[in-house]
């Protein structure tokens, strides 16, 4: 606290969800590798919570996320645009204090 000011608090992004066919989309690309979630978790680095979450529509990934949910699920090029479209940008992952 300098001169008696304190910083701005960081602005909250308001929580976004993932479309539902996309979540979908995402479970049936897992089911079809024969994945649990630890699984998928393991294979992909990306928490396995995290991954339930987001196959429930309850959140949408990064920008980041997408990009290594489409490589690790092996989606096809037209699934992987669909998931990285409802991806939020600049959070989680992409967020640039990291």
């Amino acid at each position: 606290m300098e001169n008696g000011h304190q910083p701005a608090p960081r602005a909250r992004q308001p929580a976004r969800y993932l479309d539902p066919e996309v979540a979908a989309m995402l479970a049936a690309a897992r089911r079809q590798l024969g994945w649990s979630y630890r699984q998928a978790g393991r294979k992909s680095g990306v928490a396995y919570g995290y991954l339930c979450l987001l196959e429930q529509g309850k959140r949408a990934p990064s920008v980041v996320v997408a990009r290594i949910l489409a490589a690790a699920y092996r989606l096809g090029e037209d699934d992987a645009r669909r998931l990285e479209a409802c991806a939020v940008t600049g959070a989680g992952r992409d967020w640039p204090a990291r």
